[in-house]
């Protein structure tokens, strides 16, 4: 079982508390600074995971049905059936390096505001997944969005609600749906 699977399973109360602490950590040795932002990416890419997909695209959608299934992806599944790894792609729906950098900012700028429970509700806000095909997943390499926003939008955006999480597959040409959408191509 991997970590981000083993963090499905934990509370966003939790995985707040853990982040925390851990930013609490943060050595003045200079060379810690690149070990130090390594873990620090690999526990927000692991915390900011949900057990469901908050989207999946149409490409996926075409593809299941031409192979005759008819059930929502799931994302245990993907990594059971070889033909999920050679045709589909897991996507935090909002880059880790936004994320990370949104955080370092705080740790710089406005470290009072970093409390357990504001980091809960950060990685419960940016938490998210997005099923795409590996075909989708080169339109947002081309738009330059594997791991950045799109210009003008800012992660407060997103966390306000009044920019979707589907931002990035949006301006790729990416039709995405929300999971719990009764709309299906």
């Amino acid at each position: 079982m991997s970590w981000s699977e083993k963090a499905m399973g934990v509370e966003f109360k939790t995985r707040g508390k853990f982040l925390y602490d851990f930013l609490q950590m943060k050595s003045e040795d200079k060379n810690c600074d690149k070990f130090y932002k390594d873990v620090e990416k690999f526990i927000i890419s692991s915390f900011a995971v949900r057990s469901e997909y908050r989207y999946v695209s149409e490409g996926v959608h075409k593809l299941l049905e031409s192979w005759g299934e008819k059930e929502e992806p799931d994302y245990k599944r993907k990594y059971t059936v070889e033909r999920y790894k050679e045709n589909f792609t897991n996507e935090h729906t909002i880059p880790t390096s936004v994320v990370v950098d949104y955080i370092e900012k705080l740790v710089e700028k406005d470290r009072e505001k970093l409390t357990a429970e504001f980091l809960a509700g950060l990685l419960e806000k940016v938490s998210g997944m997005a099923l795409i095909t590996k075909e989708e997943d080169k339109l947002l390499n081309e738009k330059h969005l594997q791991r950045k926003l799109p210009e003008n939008v800012l992660l407060e955006d997103i966390i306000s609600g009044n920019v979707s999480h589907s931002i990035r597959y949006e301006i790729a040409g990416i039709t995405i749906f929300k999971t719990n959408d009764n709309a299906r191509p």
